[in-house]
């Protein structure tokens, strides 16, 4: 009969996706951005899979990670789309106003000057 185990990648993914949460608390208290609350609950979720595989108690832990990894990855991607969102537009501008003033890549050049 064992009565404890010890499953030492498990205390590591645990501390790891705690420093996250944790970091991920910081920031959703500074902007209160739903992203960063998406964000903090899905790496508590991963923690709280990786505790009790550390434990070897508690729910199916499998599931919780799926759910936690799901909700981070859908964290980040609401936190950096519009951020993205923005360089692309920034950058279709750039690209219409070249074209417009006819020094976009289609122009040719101007001649050399004449010696």
């Amino acid at each position: 009969m064992i009565l404890a185990a010890f499953h030492f990648p498990s205390l590591v993914t645990f501390l790891i996706w705690a420093a996250f949460a944790v970091m991920a608390f910081w920031s959703w208290s500074a902007s209160k951005a739903k992203a960063g609350l998406w964000t903090m609950v899905g790496a508590l979720l991963v923690a709280a899979a990786s505790f009790f595989t550390l434990i070897q108690a508690g729910p199916d832990s499998v599931w919780l990670g799926v759910i936690g990894f799901g909700l981070v990855a859908f964290g980040y991607y609401n936190t950096v789309k519009p951020i993205i969102d923005k360089h692309v537009h920034d950058l279709k501008a750039k690209a219409a106003t070249k074209l417009s003033s006819g020094t976009g890549p289609g122009t040719p050049p101007p001649p050399p000057p004449a010696v």
